[in-house]
C-alpha cells in the first residue's frame, strides 16, 4: 500500500512538473527573435496591440450606437410634444378669442336701448357666461402648453446629451 501511494504522488509530481515545464508563448515567427520562447507577458501568441484594443474599440462603438438609437426614439417622443404643444396654444388662442367676443357682446348687450327688457337681461348673462367659461378653457390650455414647453425643452436637453455622449465615445474609439 505505501508503494502505491508513492507512486501515485510520484505520478503527480511529474505530471504537474511537465505542464510547468510547457511554455507556450513563442515569439512571432518573422520577428528579431522569432521562434523563441518569450515570457508570459509579452508572448508572439497574441496578436498586435492594436487587435488588443478591438473588443474594447467594438464595446465603445457599440455603446455610442445605442445612444444614438435612444435619442432617436426620444426625437419621435420630442416630435409628438411639439405637435400637442403647437395645437394647444392654436386651442388657446381659439378659446382667448372666443372669450374677448363673448365678453365684447355682453358689454355691448348691456349698453341702455340695446333691446327688449327679458331677452336683453338674459342675453349679457349668456354672453357673460360664456366668456367666463372661455377664459377659464384658455387659462387651461396656458397651462398645459406650458407645461409641454417644459417637457420639450427637458427632452431636447437629454437628446443633446446623448448625441454628444456618443459623439465622445466615437472619438475614444477612433484613437484605439
Amino acid at each position: 500500500m505505501p508503494d502505491d501511494m508513492l507512486a501515485l504522488r510520484l505520478a503527480l509530481v511529474s505530471r504537474d512538473y511537465a505542464i510547468e515545464r510547457f511554455n507556450p508563448n513563442h515569439a512571432p515567427p518573422g520577428s528579431a527573435t522569432g521562434g523563441q520562447f518569450t515570457a508570459a507577458s509579452g508572448g508572439g501568441a497574441t496578436t498586435a496591440p492594436a487587435n488588443k484594443s478591438a473588443p474594447r474599440k467594438q464595446r465603445l462603438l457599440a455603446e455610442a450606437h445605442a445612444l444614438r438609437d435612444k435619442a432617436r426614439q426620444l426625437r419621435g417622443q420630442l416630435h409628438r410634444l411639439e405637435e400637442q404643444h403647437h395645437a394647444t396654444q392654436a386651442a388657446h388662442a381659439t378659446a382667448a378669442k372666443q372669450a374677448a367676443h363673448h365678453a365684447a357682446q355682453a358689454k355691448q348687450q348691456a349698453k341702455p336701448g340695446a333691446g327688449a327688457a327679458g331677452h336683453h337681461h338674459q342675453a349679457v348673462k349668456h354672453h357673460r357666461r360664456q366668456s367666463a367659461q372661455h377664459q377659464r378653457a384658455a387659462g387651461q390650455h396656458q397651462a398645459k402648453a406650458v407645461d409641454l414647453a417644459a417637457r420639450i425643452r427637458g427632452l431636447r436637453k437629454q437628446i443633446r446629451a446623448l448625441v454628444d455622449r456618443a459623439k465622445a465615445l466615437e472619438a475614444q474609439a477612433g484613437k484605439l
